[in-house]
């Protein structure tokens, strides 16, 4: 344990005659012991600061608090009648410490700073003694607050005139008023961002208006952007989390392309406020170091370019500096470009003289500007290199080190503690927001009162960017940081730790890449197990987190988990059977209560349904959901209950589905995983909508558009949108439904998904016609007579307009191009039809129970009744409204009757009482509307939608109503 003991005497008369040196006193005390994570005892004139030795950072942490005090209590010098500091190292409990402090205390022969013996033999290198002989010595300086370079050294600066003519470009930029002004600083080496930076410091001093983007050391897809201000969580939901700075890389898998174009949207969005004035913004916007950037970096600031070239009211001028070539993904028409050669090699022979002379080895200067090569950054690494006696003779080939060496040496010439706050930057910098990074360097024992040491050490060398937030400011750090990390696991598991805990608060989404932290952390296998099944389901359905890599399972402590998930996620119907083949054969003779064969059993079910074979036999997935849960493995049991709600949608049980996808989509929410909470709303808004409940369909629909907005999927986006374009329709909103329609057709045309172009195409034609504007062009279905929604709902305009013999004949058509259907994922939007989002899951999941089948083959019947006068084809109907299949809740049962009445209505010798089929249809139409409560809405419902319309109003010429 190492102890801090500080005696003030006369601190009870300084309480009384001096209360405010007496307050300042205290506040030190305290500040000093919380910014260095050390236990305090106290009493009227004593202090004593604890600070665990098995603790991180421990004897840097002492040293430093102890110069903190000794700092605090020189300023206030006189008014406080003396003060003694003594540092000490013992495995005495506190008490005893106390103790035998009081009486060293005793013997001192003045005031001041003094160590003992035993914990001088650790703290020698932070700080200096003097004194022969005996247990304890006076202290007489700090060697960690001694300057990293000599104070009379200077950096060399670019040349006087280029950054004249910089600064010209730059003032000429200020003062255009139209354009979109951009200055290309190019140039080998440093020198680029040299000038640029002096340039900047004479235009803005207070460098308050001046906004900086450039790479982290971590090359992920945001990195280049994490210095402009985030998106606003409102708008940009989960993903906007992640972009703020929590995981976004290990999280890329979770969002992909979509979340770089958003993002890379809400930066276009937020430059365009500021050149049009409507924001406070930058006056300067600098991106550094273009030949660093990732590739998702540089295709979002080639999108930001190419806006500001179209834009010639920009604000805001804007600097680009590089060290290499214009990067090719960059558009090339920049107004301004300037040349930066490296610094002259006189120039540079002349500071190293300088620094030789500063260090007292006058013969070191040829060697320090043979190692430099012509970058001032060079040369403050070989300064530094040669002021520390023991490291000097290694740079005698100095000039044949690459960069990254001298970096090396530089860093080694510090103690252990730089390294390891280096490495803990590199990992977390565009990992961590600003709370999670706080809490992590205190955890790995990088306190608050060392931070400022290391981050004012650091950028003197030119390896960290010391204004906010600290960042590293050389690409090359990263080399050696890999190198070494081994000498840093205890920085890792402080890190590995951080991100659990932001697991467990459900910030932070799983995947492979963060399994592989976690797994040395947490080994107790039920956990790991848990978390694998999450990684992997979120890797196997979303994209791998390790570029490069396929999900693996070579630390698994299962063994079927990617059959498993690739029977979830195959291409094909082939795929699938080929996945299930290789569980079943890597499982063997597995427990049937195992997780194992478990997984086995749902795999087969989630397979059943994919291909629409029908089981009506849920126990297995069942049996899988209780393993799920006994693990904990969230994920996979909120698809286990997306299923059983399928199920039970599949067998008729509809209120008894709504719960189990209620169950699913609030367990996935929570997580939050976004697409089982997506597919679990679009199924419980289909389980609504069939029950008549068109209220709740039209929340469950508003929460899937929640979710494809906030996880940044448009292909959701569509799906979602599509189905609110069907409740509208189904509620007679025949204008809102095309204008969504519409929408979509554009949307999907934009996204390249042709199947939801045309879909919705179909469909924006279908309610247009509904709503009586039968002249919309029917180009658009012709194009496709093999489509059986667009052969049907031909049919329908010209059943509209009375011409039955052609409304039959493409009926017939229709009827005979009904789809096969197919092998196709749960977790997939279909767009074989138009129902397949909403009745599709409850009433035509399996090919025996086609619900567009059921559709066309009815209005086949009711055009050919009419066409022909035909009581078979009336009988055709009636039969089908009283089929057992379809219950009450089918959303078309008064529609049949209302048909057959229709056709009966046109014959002399009806074969059924036309009474009595309205009245049949009446009921029917009443029934579904027992759910909706709201009275707007079931007026809605029952005089906006076309056929609601005219059972209504013939039921009142009846006397029905």
């Amino acid at each position: 344990m190492l102890f801090i003991y500080l005696r003030l005497p006369y601190r009870r008369q300084l309480r009384v005659v001096d209360p405010e040196t007496a307050a300042l006193v205290d506040g030190a005390i305290g500040r000093i012991a919380l910014d260095f994570d050390a236990k305090l005892r106290k009493s009227e004139v004593k202090a004593l600061f604890s600070i665990a030795e098995t603790e991180g950072c421990a004897f840097l942490r002492a040293a430093e608090a102890l110069r903190s005090l000794a700092a605090t209590l020189e300023a206030l010098g006189p008014r406080l009648h003396g003060y003694t500091l003594i540092i000490d190292r013992s495995e005495r409990e506190a008490a005893d410490a106390l103790e035998g402090l009081d009486r060293l205390w005793l013997g001192l022969p003045e005031d001041g700073a003094w160590v003992t013996s035993a914990a001088l033999a650790r703290l020698g290198s932070f700080l200096r003694s003097s004194g022969q002989g005996g247990n304890i010595k006076r202290i007489v300086g700090f060697s960690l607050a001694d300057p990293i370079l000599p104070p009379e050294w200077k950096a060399p600066v670019p040349d006087p005139g280029l950054i004249d003519a910089a600064v010209s470009i730059m003032e000429a930029m200020r003062q255009r008023k139209e354009g979109a002004e951009i200055l290309l600083a190019l140039g080998p080496g440093e020198a680029p961002g040299a000038l640029i930076e002096a340039a900047l410091r004479r235009l803005s001093p207070d460098r308050t208006s001046i906004l900086r983007g450039g790479p982290g050391t971590i090359l992920t897809p945001l990195a280049p952007f994490f210095a402009f201000p985030p998106p606003d969580p409102e708008d940009f939901g989960q993903a906007a989390q992640a972009a703020r700075g929590v995981a976004a890389g290990l999280c890329r898998h979770h969002h992909g392309p979509a979340l770089l174009a958003a993002y890379g949207s809400h930066l276009r969005t937020r430059l365009g406020m500021w050149d049009r004035g409507e924001a406070e913004g930058p006056a300067w916007i600098v991106f550094e170091d273009l030949d660093r950037f990732s590739e998702e970096g540089l295709s979002i600031l080639s999108a930001l370019l190419e806006k500001r070239e179209e834009n010639r009211s920009s604000r805001a001028p804007l600097i680009l500096a590089t060290a290499g070539a214009l990067p090719k993904e960059l558009p090339g028409r920049l107004l301004r470009s300037l040349a930066v050669p490296p610094f002259p090699f006189k120039e540079m022979a002349e500071s190293a003289t300088k620094a030789a002379l500063a260090i007292g080895r006058p013969t070191m200067g040829p060697i320090l500007a043979g190692a430099a090569k012509g970058e001032a950054f060079r040369l403050g690494l070989a300064l530094r290199i040669a002021w520390t006696v023991h490291q000097a003779e290694k740079l005698v080939n100095g000039v044949e080190m690459e960069t990254a060496a001298l970096m090396a040496l530089a860093i080694e010439g510090l103690s252990a503690e730089f390294g390891g706050w280096l490495r803990a930057l590199a990992i977390s910098e565009d990992l961590l927001d600003d709370a999670a990074y706080d809490e992590f360097l205190s955890a790995a024992g990088y306190d608050r009162g060392i931070r400022p040491l290391m981050a004012s050490s650091m950028a003197s060398l030119g390896l960290v960017l010391d204004e906010g937030r600290p960042r590293l400011a050389h690409a090359g750090l990263q080399e050696w940081i890999e190198a070494t990390k081994g000498d840093f696991e205890s920085i890792d598991r402080a890190f590995a730790a951080e991100l659990a805990k932001l697991y467990a608060k459900k910030r932070i989404s799983p995947s492979l890449a963060l399994y592989r932290l976690l797994v040395a952390k947490d080994p107790a296998e039920k956990a790991r197990t848990a978390f694998l099944l999450d990684a992997l389901a979120a890797d196997m359905t979303q994209g791998p987190s390790i570029l490069g890599e396929k999900p693996s399972t070579s630390d698994s402590p299962i063994e079927g988990c990617i059959p498993l998930f690739r029977a979830w996620t195959g291409s094909s119907g082939r795929d699938a059977a080929l996945a299930l083949d290789d569980l079943a054969t890597s499982l063997g003779g597995a427990s049937p209560s195992s997780l194992d064969s478990a997984m086995l059993s749902f795999a087969r079910s989630v397979d059943d349904f994919s291909r629409g074979v029908e089981r009506s036999d849920a126990s297995s997935i069942r049996n899988a959901l209780m393993r799920f849960h006994d693990f904990g493995a969230q994920r996979a049991e909120a698809k286990a209950h997306r299923l059983l709600g399928l199920a039970a949608l599949s067998n008729g049980q509809i209120q008894e589905a709504a719960d189990y996808l209620s169950n699913a989509e609030e367990l996935a929410s929570s997580i939050p995983e976004g697409m089982e909470s997506f597919f679990s709303s679009l199924a419980a808004a289909g389980a609504a909508f069939v029950l008549g409940d068109m209220r709740h369909s039209g929340l469950w629909i508003e929460r899937a558009e929640t979710v494809a907005r906030s996880s940044f999927r448009p292909d959701w986006a569509l799906g979602s949108a599509f189905a609110a374009a069907r409740l509208d329709f189904e509620l007679g909103r025949y204008g809102a439904a095309v204008g969504t329609f519409e929408g979509i057709v554009k949307k999907a045309g934009e996204l390249g998904n042709e199947e939801a172009r045309e879909r919705a195409m179909f469909w924006a034609v279908r309610a247009a016609s509904w709503s009586g504007t039968s002249t919309r062009s029917r180009a658009l279905l012709s194009s496709r007579p093999d489509d059986a929604e667009a052969s049907w709902f031909l049919a329908e305009i010209a059943a509209w307009e009375g011409d039955w013999d052609q409304a039959a004949l493409l009926a017939d058509r229709a009827c005979a191009s009904i789809p096969a259907r197919a092998w196709r994922p749960i977790d997939a939007l279909s767009w074989n039809s138009g129902f397949d989002l909403l009745e599709g899951p409850c009433l035509g999941l399996w090919p025996s129970n086609s619900y567009l089948a059921d559709q066309t083959a009815a209005f086949a019947s009711y055009v050919h009744a009419m066409a022909e006068s035909d009581p078979a084809r009336i009988e055709e109907l009636t039969a089908r409204s009283r089929e057992g299949r379809l219950a009450a809740f089918h959303p078309q049962a008064h529609l049949y009757d209302w048909l057959a009445y229709l056709a009966c209505e046109t014959l002399e010798s009806p074969p059924f009482d036309p009474a009595t089929l309205l009245s049949r249809a009446w009921k029917a139409l009443q029934t579904r509307t027992l759910r909706i409560e709201d009275a707007a809405l079931k007026t809605q419902f029952l005089e906006g939608n076309r056929w609601n319309r005219e059972i209504v109003s013939a039921a009142r010429a009846r006397r029905l109503i």
